[in-house]
């Protein structure tokens, strides 16, 4: 009797990395917009933040609060901008990697800029769809001494 081999799953980390691109673009817009309601839809629900000189987030209240706190200021805009992503070769989880952007209108007019840059370890979820798990961050800004 003769062993059969299974084949090789489907390589379709092209099409997911496509997916994971095009999702965190939405991210980003929908967060200029201040829709938070979009924005905390990229959240998979077991997601953690680690945000810059922040406390560590774990649930959807705490990733309302600071998306509510972001909407009320009002002068205040968020954007970045993917450098890189890699889909591992199993398929069901990732990492992005990029720059951010944090522009406040000062009272005087002008906009104050902050950089900054970011990781999101993204994960399938079994809808297929892909959700940020991990989201850290932090400042281009030098450290306090």
């Amino acid at each position: 009797m003769a062993s059969v081999t299974p084949a090789a799953p489907v390589d379709t980390r092209a099409a997911d990395e496509a997916a994971i691109r095009a999702a965190s673009a939405a991210w980003s817009a929908a967060t200029e917009a201040k829709d938070v309601v979009k924005s905390l839809s990229f959240y998979a629900p077991d997601a953690v933040a680690f945000d810059d000189g922040g406390p560590m987030e774990t649930d959807q209240t705490q990733f309302r609060a600071g998306m509510q706190k972001l909407v009320d200021a009002k002068d205040t805009t968020i954007a970045w901008k993917t450098t890189k992503i890699e889909v591992a070769r199993s398929g069901d989880m990732a990492y992005e990697y990029g720059a951010y952007h944090l522009d406040t209108k000062q009272k005087n007019g002008t906009v104050k800029t902050q950089h900054g840059k970011y990781v999101l370890i993204w994960k399938k979820q079994p809808d297929g769809n892909w959700k940020v798990a991990i989201d850290t961050d932090n400042s281009d800004s030098p450290r306090p001494h």
